[in-house]
């Protein structure tokens, strides 16, 4: 599933939507610093929106299951490479366990 995180710079928030029409709604164009037209255009799948105010960002959520495979498939990269013995990482470099 897609959303749209909009992260406003002064004061520090952050707001997800799950359409950009949802997003322009909620905001007023003052905020944004963009018409919703200047929005509807942008290329959000091969650049985020930013500017000195806030930047808005076009994500694809994981879950679990994303998740386990995205480390299974780093786990077989690695064990290739010979740095992962086979089905497991080495503790030392367990990819995001400093989370």
């Amino acid at each position: 599933m897609k959303v749209y995180v909009l992260i406003l710079q002064k004061p520090l928030k952050i707001k997800v939507y799950s359409s950009l029409t949802a997003l322009i709604e909620d905001n007023e164009p003052s905020t944004l610093g963009a018409s919703k037209s200047k929005l509807q255009k942008h290329d959000f799948d091969s650049f985020d929106y930013i500017t000195s105010r806030i930047i808005i960002s076009k994500k694809e959520t994981l879950s679990t299951g994303d998740i386990r495979r995205i480390l299974n498939d780093e786990c077989n990269q690695a064990y290739k490479a010979g740095e992962c013995e086979r089905g497991k990482w080495k503790e030392k470099e367990l990819p995001y366990s400093k989370i």
